[in-house]
Order: C-alpha cells, then structure tokens, then sequence
C-alpha cells in the first residue's frame, strides 16, 4: 500500500521583493486566499475542499511595515466542511509606506470547539485480551496534551480495530525506526479517525507498511486498520490508543473517554486492568 499521509499544510506568501520565494508544501484541498480590505490591508481567508471540518492557525513569519490582527483568540479558527473562514487581517502600520509580509499557516483535521458526545463508548482497538500498562496521566509519556492515552500490551502483529466508526484523516505507515529513547516520539506509524461527533480516535505504534485503511476511507466501529509493530517510542510493545480534539497550540489534546463493559456500564480505562478481547468488550 502507498504511503498516504495527510500532513500539516505550511503556506508561503509574498507580496513584494526583498523576501525570496521558497518552496511551498501544501494540500491542494486547503488554500489561504487574500483579498483586500475596504479600510485598507488585506483579509486572509481559508478555505475548504475537505469534507469534514478543520481548525487553522497562522502567523506572520516575516513582516516589513506590516502588523496582523488574527480572528479565533489564538485558539485556531474552525473552517467548515467545503466552507470559507476569515482567519485575520494584515495592514501596514504606515498607511503611506508599502508592507509586505509572509505568513505560515497549520492546520488540523477537526474542529478545536466539536462537543464530545457524552454517550459514546469505545470498544478495545484489540481483538486480543489486552493488559493496561499505562493509563490516563501515566508515566513516563502520559502528560500535557497526552495526558488522556491508553496503552495496551500486545504483541508485535497484533491486528488493530477500529474502537469507534470515523473517517480516516491521517495516517503514517512508512517509518521503521522504534525504541525506549523519547527522541523517537515522533516515528510512530499511525491512524486519526475523526468521529461524528469531532472527536478524533489515534492509534499508534503500527508496523512500518503495516497500516490497511487509506486515508479519505470510512470505517465502522471493529473494522480492520492494521497490525502493530515497533515504530515510535516505545519498550514493550502495545498499542497507544486516545481520543482527542484538534487544538492549536498542541496539534491535538486528549480527552477523557469511555470502554464498553460487559454486565456493566461504560467506565474510563484503568491501568493494570486487563480489557477483554472480542473486539473490544472491556471487563
């Protein structure tokens, strides 16, 4: 399977000499458009040919009399699905002087203000019984935006399901380096699925071409996304699993969340317990 990643769109601009072009990685399915202000500057747009909803966050990279007041309180600005949003307006802080500006944008599947649903559950991602070894704010990695994760013993191989139905919007399955050093945090082959609610599932710690979804594809809660191998930071092999919200100023921010039970209400993971396998019925 090609490798299918939908990364971070980072946007180039300019308006005038003295900057030099560079070169411009970006998803065609999102542009940042300018047009001028009636009270002078310009307005910077985004807009949407995806269909789901994403948060934007942007800044002046460099700037010759220019200033840039940006809408969404540094939180990100949300673009509806196939939608337009106003991310900000950039003017001169010398009316009479010519200004020119450069500007970088990032985005991510979701939006920052999506309200989970307070009913949903998940199933194990694991068809497997499956111990906890390390649980919401565990260490070493739990922390910050990470905060809320699960990581589920299992080994290498291990067919991965799908706890929740969603949409497949990011994905890696091309990196083969792994290990116990926190420098390699940032190896991992993984699967998002955003939710119906816009919540994002993320799966972690895949097998280098070991991912079996592609990116775009819906899948319903137990369908198959792939087999855990040894990519990312990691000791024992297991499976990171979490739910998250897109958010600016960390990518993405996880958030409590619930596994099925058997004979019992839906309860958040904890660790050392061991989750049943059947795709996903937790005890």
């Amino acid at each position: 399977m090609p490798l299918l990643k939908l990364a971070c769109a980072i946007a180039t601009c300019i308006l005038a000499a003295p900057f030099a072009p560079r070169e411009v990685a970006r998803h065609p399915q999102l542009e940042i458009e300018r047009v001028v202000a009636t009270a002078g500057g310009e307005l910077l747009l985004a807009r949407s040919a995806l269909d789901f909803p994403v948060t934007v966050s942007i800044e002046l990279e460099e700037a010759e009399n220019a200033r840039a007041q940006w809408e969404g309180d540094g939180l990100g600005v949300v673009v509806p699905p196939r939608g337009v949003a106003l991310l900000g307006r950039v003017a001169p802080l010398r009316g009479s002087a010519p200004y020119r500006y450069r500007w970088r944008e990032q985005w991510w599947a979701g939006a920052r203000d999506a309200t989970p649903d307070p009913e949903s559950a998940y199933r194990s991602p694991l068809a497997i019984p499956a111990r906890v070894v390390q649980g919401f704010h565990g260490e070493p990695s739990h922390r910050g935006a990470d905060a809320y994760a699960v990581d589920l013993q299992c080994p290498l191989g291990t067919a991965v399901h799908a706890a929740r139905s969603g949409l497949v919007v990011e994905l890696r399955e091309d990196s083969d380096r792994g290990g116990a050093d926190p420098a390699l945090r940032d190896e991992a082959n993984f699967v998002r699925l955003l939710h119906a609610d816009g919540t994002l599932g993320f799966y972690a710690h895949f097998a280098r071409n070991g991912v079996e979804v592609e990116l775009g594809q819906r899948v319903t809660a137990g369908a198959a996304l792939g087999r855990t191998g040894s990519s990312g930071w990691m000791g024992e092999p297991h499976l990171h699993f979490a739910v998250a919200l897109a958010d600016a100023r960390h990518g993405w921010r996880s958030i409590p969340f619930r596994f099925e039970r058997v004979g019992a209400p839906p309860a958040e993971p904890r660790e050392g317990e061991l989750l049943r396998g059947a795709l996903g019925s937790a005890r």
